[in-house]
């Protein structure tokens, strides 16, 4: 059993103000007003710290450029996870009055005020997403648009007016509960070697853990995770939507804890043909795709670099610290219309397991469970390198046909002259 314990930070928003005073967020993306927004922005914040029900969780705030003197936008939900409403609170940094609204689930709402000439939308997708949209700005417009400063619980650093250009839509997951888990591996299978410890919180909340990993006979701890993070809201085998502007979604489907993911992209609900991929998380290597649709250029960077499985300590066993395991499992997708598959696209019918040394790279030959094809896209190898991390591949297969399975007796050839 693990001794550990996880610190949640109840306030993220209110903790990077308190900590950095004059260089927080609010303060570098204004141009007047600096000092007395911060204060009114921290005001704000604590009038709502309760950490019961009747509190709320401020996630993102925006600094909106379209206007002389800087609104600023804060988002919250309520820290009561069964209100899935958001909650939206603007500062007027010139005149320093405030507005609030409050947006539910599958509604948009337009908060008028004077001093700006696109008015903002805020939307609230499902209670698990929302954006804010310049009314009449779309993609590509030369207008200053919004700064998203602190988002997901963190300070993103990025700020100005080249920030801003263009940008008249911004797209914020809200943050909702999750149970994180932090594991005690075996790092050549993969398995667990001890009990797991599980924690409650909303996706993005950062935590910290306390105390020291557990000491198990047999094993010694080989790496360890970072002692504070976010809390991740990607589970692996769940879908995800990310809104690029108000008509392209991408669609994420999580398929390992590392952050490898299949995406397709919408307009509009309809699918967009060649937008299929594969992705992984290699800053400009794997982990981005570009392309045209009614004539304007967009690109996605991958959403998804952690899952809420991603907090491991890796133990090697005793005499066995250079060994390492692979399970391949070969999923029936017989039937599915994807051009790429994902473990959940179908049902597994067959594993083999292969071994090795870490650092070696293994070439395997797909063994075809009977009665089955490789599916369209399929290399009949599976190839990588043997990792800690790294203990699934996956193969589709479909199902062979009548005719496939018929194995035909061919009679002997009767020459005939005439």
């Amino acid at each position: 059993m693990s001794n550990q314990d996880i610190k949640l930070d109840s306030q993220p928003m209110l903790t990077e103000i308190s900590n950095k005073p004059t260089d927080n967020w609010v303060y570098n993306n204004l141009k007047w007003y600096q000092d007395s927004s911060t204060a009114i922005v921290k005001e704000i914040l604590q009038n709502h710290t309760a950490n019961d029900e009747s509190g709320r969780y401020y996630f993102a705030g925006v600094a909106n450029y379209n206007e002389h003197y800087h609104a600023i936008h804060l988002l919250a939900r309520s820290n009561n996870l069964n209100d899935n409403s958001l909650y939206v609170t603007i500062l007027h940094t010139g005149k320093k009055t405030i507005q609030e609204a409050v947006v539910a689930p599958g509604e948009s709402k337009k908060v008028e005020y004077s001093g700006t000439t696109h008015t903002p939308i805020f939307t609230n997708y499902d209670g698990t997403s929302a954006s804010i949209d310049l009314d009449g700005i779309e993609k590509g417009d030369n207008i200053y648009g919004m700064v998203v400063g602190f988002a997901y619980g963190h300070n993103t650093g990025i700020k100005g007016d080249p920030a801003s250009m263009g940008n008249g839509f911004v797209m914020t997951p809200i943050p909702t509960k999750m149970t994180t888990t932090i594991h005690y591996i075996d790092q050549a299978t993969g398995d667990e070697i001890a009990v797991p410890k599980s924690f409650e919180g909303v996706a993005y909340q950062k935590y910290t853990i306390t105390g020291e990993a557990p000491t198990i006979d047999g094993y010694t701890l080989k790496k360890s995770p970072e002692t504070t993070g976010y809390i991740s809201p990607y589970k692996v085998g769940e879908s995800y939507d990310f809104r690029l502007d108000k008509h392209v979604v991408i669609k994420q489907t999580v398929i390992d804890a590392q952050g490898l993911v299949r995406v397709t992209a919408y307009y509009d609900g309809e699918v967009l043909n060649n937008t299929t991929r594969y992705l992984g998380n290699k800053l400009n290597v794997n982990d981005r795709m570009s392309f045209i649709s009614h004539g304007k250029w967009y690109t996605y960077i991958n959403q998804i670099t952690s899952t809420n499985d991603g907090i491991v300590y890796y133990y090697a066993k005793d005499g066995s610290e250079d060994k390492s395991e692979v399970r391949v499992h070969y999923i029936d997708v017989t039937g599915s219309k994807n051009s790429l598959f994902v473990p959940g696209d179908g049902e597994e019918v067959a594993t083999d397991k292969i071994s090795g040394k870490l650092g070696e790279k293994y070439n395997y030959n797909v063994n075809l469970p009977t009665d089955y094809n490789l599916a369209t896209n399929q290399a009949n190898t599976v190839t990588g390198t043997y990792t800690i991390d790294h203990h699934d591949e996956y193969v589709y297969v479909v199902k062979k046909t009548s005719a496939e399975k018929l194995d035909p007796t061919v009679p002997a050839t009767t020459k005939v002259d005439n």
